[in-house]
């Protein structure tokens, strides 16, 4: 439902909107809460929309539930920023049940999906409370999460940039914030921009003190002499991911050749040691009857993490020495 000089709402899945009469509200909590919702687009839940008669304001929980979905639906949707004054300000319930929703998702490895979730929670926390910058840092680092999950890589560019953009922003208000510092380099490092990358290293150690500091040396040092991958890292990663959709589709010499060529780059190799990669790429080697080579990736895989049991299996069945 479109209003004279504003913008259309966003077109959400099971959302019906409707337009309050301006100077519209509801009171709510016993007469303790005041809900400004007249004159722009408010979104309910289909049901709760046909069910309510005409020229009739829905009721405080209603709308409750009807933002509520909106933003979790879409936190980039139109009047995303008023849904979400009106979540903060008028429903302390729901703010509570995303609360302890966040907490959960942050307490486990969870899957991409749950990634996802992870950011719209943040997201939405983001737009009650613009400032806090711990909220933008926390999006960007899962931002970076989602970019390095091997089940993602065909959206790790987009997730990298978005994880480079949240992470600037939080920067500009803890702009001495060591974690964060190395965090955008690597993130930077990953996008190929080594500039900037060296930039953010070269705050983090002036802010002193803190673990990592020999490891941060070494990729100084490299960044300093112009010491990099041969092509930015997030191609290497998108790469993978195409391998990987090849062994899928049983097309095991085309996706060897890709995972060969980016192992072949020894610093990408010690820089983003990925023990899947070499695991597949046994796999690979196993199905062309080649199991010497794949003895060696499966040896390797579990080198770099000692607990993969999958890797660890597949050298046995091999008989090879673990």
């Amino acid at each position: 439902m479109a209003v004279h000089g504003m913008m259309e709402p966003t077109p959400l899945a099971g959302i019906t909107y409707i337009v309050p009469p301006e100077g519209s509200s509801l009171s709510a909590r016993d007469g303790r809460a005041t809900v400004p919702c007249g004159g722009f687009p408010i979104p309910l839940h289909d049901e709760a929309a046909a069910a309510l008669p005409s020229d009739t304001v829905p009721s405080y929980d209603a709308v409750g539930d009807g933002i509520y979905q909106a933003l979790r639906l879409n936190p980039g949707c139109a009047f995303a920023d008023r849904y979400a004054a009106l979540l903060r300000d008028s429903y302390p319930h729901l703010v509570a049940d995303l609360a302890s929703q966040l907490l959960m998702l942050e307490r486990k490895d969870v899957e991409v999906p749950y990634l996802d979730r992870l950011i719209t929670a943040l997201r939405i926390f983001l737009l009650m409370e613009p400032e806090n910058p711990r909220f933008l840092a926390q999006i960007g680092r899962v931002y970076r999460e989602k970019g390095l999950r091997l089940s993602a890589l065909n959206q790790t560019t987009r997730s990298l940039y978005q994880a480079q953009s949240y992470l600037n922003r939080a920067r500009a208000f803890l702009p001495g914030d060591r974690e964060l510092l190395l965090l955008l380099g690597d993130v930077s490092w990953l996008l190929g921009k080594y500039d900037e990358a060296r930039e953010c290293f070269q705050s983090a150690r002036a802010t002193g003190g803190g673990e990592g500091g020999a490891e941060l040396e070494e990729r100084l040092a490299r960044l300093e002499a112009g010491i990099h991958p041969l092509v930015p890292a997030v191609d290497y990663l998108e790469a993978i991911g195409v391998a990987f959709e090849l062994h899928q589709q049983q097309e095991y010499a085309e996706s060897a050749a890709i995972l060969w060529d980016v192992l072949d780059d020894e610093l990408f190799r010690t820089e983003c040691p990925l023990p899947e990669v070499d695991f597949i790429l046994g796999r690979c080697y196993e199905a062309l009857t080649m199991p010497r080579y794949a003895e060696e990736c499966y040896a390797e895989a579990l080198a770099k993490r000692p607990e993969y049991e999958e890797a660890r299996q597949a050298l046995l069945e091999l008989g090879g020495v673990v």
